[in-house]
């Protein structure tokens, strides 16, 4: 589906980074490393959150905030790994 509508995936993609995020425990941790993951979620979901207001989104915007999805989703999944 991201790859057919990647602006109309983008809210679903943030649910699932947020789940992520939750579970792991980054979403609680307050500085230190996790703090660029955490903001390239935050520009994520305002991009999303853009889309749904049905803004004009720059299709670059929108490509950034998978680009931060997916660095999150590697992360984490490294992480578990680990």
């Amino acid at each position: 589906m991201m790859e057919e509508d990647p602006a109309g995936a983008l809210a679903a993609a943030c649910d699932v980074a947020e789940q992520m995020l939750t579970e792991t425990g980054v979403a609680s941790g307050v500085g230190g490393e996790n703090d660029e993951l955490l903001a390239g979620y935050r520009a994520a979901r305002e991009t999303a959150d853009r889309v749904e207001r049905s803004e004009d989104v720059d299709p670059g915007d929108v490509a950034a905030a998978i680009e931060n999805l997916r660095g999150l989703y590697e992360t984490i999944r490294a992480g578990r790994q680990a």
